[in-house]
């Protein structure tokens, strides 16, 4: 009996244990199933993750690639520091020695401050004060000292959407210093334009009198006695008004009253006779450097002399005190391009003239073409500030192109192109 007990019991066990070892074995095959599931799961999102990570990474190369294709500067500045946090190449370019993490107005415009706090304008605290876009004209200096002027075009940076804070600024800088100084041209050329009508109609009617005037004091020379007392100021009348009619002569070019009558001349023979002439009685020595193969000039030569001589004459006046050398180069050259906003594409004979005189202040150089205008001391023998006036006139009027350069105490170099002609 007890025996038969038993083996219920241990039929009973077995049989419990029996189905613990399948509800067991069906938990470990959902718990294999489970983690299959999460290791291709796993597996799924590791290769999500490397997917994301190349498409960060591919489109973060687009993006310095789009930035550093950009023809302007492009910045991203840290408001809190105003330190650069990205920088493209153009900005590297022209600012040497910029890098990110740099103070912006140190590289910029070489201060030890920001902009606002020198009293200059700054795109950072015009979008913190405006919380919006703002476009302003900047001027920084490249790494060789020269002068840009830049037009900002700047933008927030909010921390998150939505939020209010703004943490960085987009910069976007054109430069439009090119632009400014053919703003600049047109607007001086046109009051210059006013001021020689103005000068060429008094010219013209002075002109005309002067003629009466000369005419007189011949007549009145012709009808005193040998000898008479009044035949030495008729003489001094007769010199002041040549003075006067070469005068009237330069006015008439300045206005554009006489216009050149061009054709083919060969330039080295002109160049050096009328830097000879002007230099004949001084003790500068002349040095030509004139290639043979030089085009020929389509020119009025009578006009052009007077120009060269009047430039000769100004160098000659900045270094009468001590001597010294007047180089004049001349060269063939082909613009591509229109570089000037009075100058064509073409072939040009460049001519250039370098002394070793006092030099020009830099803020006088913007100004040196205009009447009447010298940064020379005047007295007897010197100009009255036209020859450069005239000299710009002519050549101007040659569809030509003048321009100066001139450093106080170094000397100044000169150059003009003329438009050539080719055997071709």
């Amino acid at each position: 009996m007890q025996r038969d007990l038993l083996e219920d019991k241990v039929k009973e066990r077995t049989a419990e244990l029996d189905r613990k070892n399948i509800l067991l074995q069906k938990e470990v095959e959902e718990r294999k199933k489970a983690e299959e599931q999460i290791r291709q799961h796993r597996d799924m999102l590791e290769k999500e993750v490397v997917r994301r990570s190349a498409r960060i990474v591919e489109q973060n190369d687009f993006l310095h690639t789009v930035i550093n294709s950009l023809p302007h500067p492009f910045m991203v500045v840290n408001i809190a520091d105003y330190t650069v946090a990205i920088a493209n190449r153009a900005t590297q370019e022209r600012n040497a020695g910029l890098s990110e993490g740099e103070k912006c107005y140190r590289y910029l415009h070489g201060l030890d401050q920001p902009c606002h706090e020198k009293g200059l304008p700054c795109p950072l605290e015009d979008v913190l004060c405006q919380d919006k876009p703002a476009l302003l004209e900047h001027s920084i200096f490249d790494h060789q000292g020269n002068e840009q002027i830049m037009e900002v075009h700047t933008y927030p940076v909010k921390a998150r959407q939505g939020e209010d804070e703004i943490k960085q600024t987009i910069e976007y800088c054109i430069d439009i210093t090119r632009r400014k100084k053919l703003e600049a041209s047109f607007l001086k050329n046109s009051k210059m334009g006013l001021v020689a009508t103005l000068a060429g109609g008094i010219a013209h009617d002075f002109n005309n009198l002067l003629m009466a005037i000369v005419g007189n004091i011949e007549l009145a020379a012709m009808n005193i006695p040998p000898g008479h007392n009044a035949a030495g100021f008729l003489d001094y009348a007769t010199d002041a008004s040549v003075q006067a009619k070469d005068l009237t002569h330069k006015f008439l070019l300045f206005s554009n009253f006489d216009p050149p009558v061009r054709q083919a001349v060969p330039l080295n023979d002109l160049v050096a006779t009328s830097c000879l002439a002007v230099l004949a009685s001084s003790d500068i020595v002349p040095e030509f450097y004139l290639p043979p193969d030089l085009w020929m000039g389509y020119i009025d030569p009578g006009q052009l002399d007077l120009a060269l001589r009047e430039l000769f004459l100004n160098a000659l006046e900045s270094m009468c005190a001590g001597g010294g050398v007047i180089t004049l180069t001349a060269e063939n050259i082909t613009r591509s391009e229109q570089d000037h906003p009075d100058q064509s594409k073409g072939q040009y004979i460049r001519i250039t003239l370098e002394d070793q005189g006092v030099g020009i202040d830099r803020k006088d150089l913007t100004n040196v073409f205009d009447p009447y205008f010298s940064s020379k001391i005047r007295g007897n023998g010197k100009g009255m500030g036209l020859g450069l006036t005239i000299a710009s006139s002519i050549i101007h009027q040659h569809q030509g192109y003048i321009d100066i350069e001139s450093t106080k105490g170094e000397g100044t170099t000169v150059y003009i192109e003329i438009p050539a002609i080719t055997e071709e």
